[in-house]
């Protein structure tokens, strides 16, 4: 695949966030220049030591004009929208969710409409989908439950209409819980692996809330498959996840042994939130059927090689 995607330029926003960072960094590897929309407030610990080798815009996405100027000026073969307000708890500004999840993709989408890219992926989430009582399917009545989720849910159908609109090769890849290197220390599996490390208890929700979660590394892939299947997904809406789920329970099971401390897990330590299920899965047969996609990492495997990494990083964790 080296040889195929060589010597050629993206665009990604959002790359100094969890999974921007890892897409940055593959495609670093696969020798294209690139091109990061970078905002002057972001803390760039995730790329810190590989800043001098990609090239940082700071452009708001909010502003169209200069957006449109620097995108024809990299006239990018491929561009990852990223960015995004709302994941974390702490991000409770409305305002900014909608700049940034709906104005802020119909501005990246039309700044970037006379370029002739191969790809544009939008990035939206599960939370679009609600609570349902199936494998959630790209065809699926969306019930989001938060604002950042009725937001993303807008940036989806807004990336669709101009994909038919303008025949453009515009995507959505729904993700399902990524984890992995770079994930932000305060979210669920780091602070697992943190605590565990550290032979302190670990304190979870009830036990049976369910997510379906997928390596990071196994996204990076799904998003670099997008360039090879281009011709399939135009306007289609993807989901990335492994098509299996786990609770918070066994997730922390999981790890005890691989890190080898064996700590109290304390169920009921915080309150159930709306959007908190006992099922939540993705549906994985249209992204198998496009993208002849299916991750490389089960849950084990994935949370050993996130172990392994924290160590090493422990900097950036403990």
């Amino acid at each position: 695949m080296n040889n195929i995607l060589s010597h050629r330029s993206v665009l990604i926003t959002g790359g100094g966030g969890f999974v921007g960072a890892n897409l940055t960094r593959k495609f670093l590897d696969l020798d294209y220049d690139v091109h990061l929309i970078w905002k002057h407030t972001t803390n760039p610990w995730r790329i810190k030591e590989i800043m001098k080798k990609i090239k940082l815009h700071e452009v708001s996405l909010s502003d169209r004009e200069s957006l449109t100027k620097l995108i024809n000026s990299i006239k990018p073969n491929a561009i990852y929208h990223l960015a995004a307000h709302g994941a974390y708890p702490t991000q409770i500004d409305i305002d900014q969710m909608v700049d940034v999840a709906i104005k802020g993709t119909l501005n990246l989408l039309v700044a970037s409409k006379n370029v002739d890219y191969d790809i544009f992926v939008n990035t939206g989430s599960s939370s679009e989908y609600g609570l349902k009582e199936k494998p959630m399917s790209e065809t699926d009545l969306l019930e989001p439950l938060t604002f950042y989720a009725a937001t993303k849910a807008s940036s989806t159908y807004l990336s669709q209409v101009f994909a038919k609109q303008y025949n453009k090769p515009v995507a959505t890849f729904r993700l399902f819980s990524a984890y992995g290197p770079y994930e932000q220390p305060t979210r669920f599996i780091p602070t697992i692996i943190k605590r565990a490390l550290s032979n302190q208890s670990i304190n979870i929700t009830a036990e049976d809330i369910s997510h379906d979660f997928i390596h990071i590394d196994d996204v990076v892939d799904a998003y670099i498959l997008a360039i090879k299947h281009k011709d399939k997904l135009f306007g289609r809406i993807v989901n990335v996840g492994s098509g299996m789920q786990y609770t918070n329970f066994e997730v922390a099971k999981m790890i005890l042994p691989i890190v080898g401390n064996n700590v109290d897990i304390v169920r009921e330590s915080y309150p159930k939130r709306p959007w908190d299920s006992n099922y939540w899965v993705a549906d994985t047969k249209l992204s198998e059927k496009l993208l002849g996609f299916k991750p490389k990492n089960n849950l084990k495997s994935g949370l050993s090689k996130t172990i392994d990494w924290i160590k090493k990083n422990s900097n950036l964790y403990l």
